[in-house]
């Protein structure tokens, strides 16, 4: 019976789900002078947040991330549906 358990409490822990990633963030320019403001990199793909924290708006900052994909594409000056936009779950 405490095998059982044992086996149960290891699976439980084993199939824990890591989705964090690595990320880059960029100040791509300011929007009002045409830029695209803070932009995430992870991969070879960029993204725009919808909810960056103020502590994490810093130029070529490196975190793992948490997020998920929205349904939604940000414009960045005169470029209508540059990226696709992303809201962080969690970072470290």
């Amino acid at each position: 019976m405490k095998y059982a358990i044992l086996l149960a409490a290891f699976i439980t822990l084993s199939c824990d789900k890591n989705d964090f990633v690595d990320a880059t963030i960029y100040d791509y320019g300011e929007p009002a002078l045409d830029g695209c403001g803070w932009v995430v990199e992870v991969g070879n793909e960029i993204y725009k947040p919808t909810n960056l924290a103020p502590e994490l708006q810093k130029d070529r900052l490196v975190i793992q991330m948490d997020f998920d994909k929205l349904n939604s594409r940000a414009n960045c000056g005169l470029i209508p549906d540059a990226y696709q936009e992303i809201k962080i779950n969690k970072t470290k």
